[in-house]
């Protein structure tokens, strides 16, 4: 008896979204990891009838629900959440109430023709690890002096109170 091949098809279903290969293969390592997961996950929920009527990938998940959903502070997503704009990823639209503050974020996710070009992303990149050894060196040094005058500080500190308890 033969079984009958059943050929699923998961994008009716709701399981497929798309992602941009040049966020991975060319961007990420300037931007990071975490942008890149906030990036993925505005692209999870985006609108898709929106999509469809305005051509426009546009979703509004409250940074609440991507500091939840993935695991990380609110700060860090509004932190990560510039570092898209800067690199013109996406664009952040605030809808207030009238009167009152901002109600949500819209986010518009850009195609990749805005995003800063290569060239331009070289001089963004973090500094050299020779120089961040020699920030981190320089900012030891510093901290090694100022407790050594601490401790010097405070041993005599000890020495004026043990004379003090001696007479």
């Amino acid at each position: 008896m033969e079984k009958e091949l059943k050929i699923r098809n998961n994008k009716n279903e709701g399981y497929w979204f798309k992602v941009p290969n040049k966020l991975i293969d060319e961007y990420s390592e300037y931007v990071g990891y975490i942008s890149v997961a906030i990036y993925v996950f505005l692209c999870r929920y985006i609108n898709s009838e929106m999509q469809k009527s305005i051509g426009t990938r546009i979703a509004f998940p409250s940074e609440k629900l991507i500091a939840k959903k993935l695991w990380m502070s609110p700060r860090t997503v509004i932190r990560h959440l510039k570092i898209l704009v800067k690199y013109r990823m996406i664009s952040i639209e605030k809808v207030k109430r009238v009167g009152k503050k901002w109600k949500f974020n819209i986010y518009i996710l850009n195609d990749s023709s805005p995003w800063l070009k290569l060239d331009d992303l070289k001089s963004h990149i973090q500094p050299d690890s020779n120089d961040v050894i020699q920030v981190i060196v320089s900012h030891m040094k510093e901290k090694v002096i100022k407790n050594k005058d601490l401790n010097v500080e405070i041993s005599e500190k000890r020495m004026a109170m043990a004379k003090d308890k001696k007479i």
